[in-house]
């Protein structure tokens, strides 16, 4: 089985498994590090996600995977948090966001600038604007496919 078949159909168990849970799947990926092959599952909620329901999403996982047995590969199973840092990869990544600080990196410059940091006040099928919080407090549009990379604004 190829690598987005097993990433496609891990999606679908998992989708199954927390139909009934505040848990959301962010992401399934298949890897190959150092000769060892990795099933690697981000999930989180809306108020983050704990390490007892990682677990508990584990098993129920593991049982299926062992159950179905579609992954030829030895491999390890990992089910964590995508991490507070982690890039926006879906339009819903950006309507959880919605109010809050954020970083937005362009492709290309606009207006002289390609790192944009502000409140995410709007979001549409194909852009965002934020709120640039400065003495201006002018708001900037950007198409989604100018962004190269966005992710919450980490204040340490």
């Amino acid at each position: 089985m190829h690598k987005r078949d097993i990433i496609r159909r891990t999606e679908e168990i998992l989708n199954e498994i927390l139909v009934d849970e505040d848990i959301f799947l962010v992401e399934v990926d298949y890897t190959k590090e150092n000769n060892i092959y990795y099933l690697k599952v981000y999930l989180d909620t809306e108020d983050g996600i704990t390490i007892d329901q990682c677990s508990d999403v584990s098993r129920v996982l593991s049982n299926k995977l062992d159950e179905l047995d579609y992954i030829e590969d030895s491999y390890f199973l990992e089910v964590s948090s995508p991490g507070l840092d982690r890039p926006f990869k879906t339009y819903e990544d950006f309507k959880r966001n919605i109010n809050e600080l954020i970083e937005v990196n362009l492709y290309a410059k606009k207006n002289g600038e390609k790192l944009y940091t502000g409140k995410l006040i709007n979001i549409e099928d194909d852009s965002i604007t934020i709120k640039i919080e400065n003495k201006e407090k002018k708001e900037i549009k950007f198409k989604i496919d100018e962004i190269a990379k966005a992710n919450k604004h980490i204040e340490i």
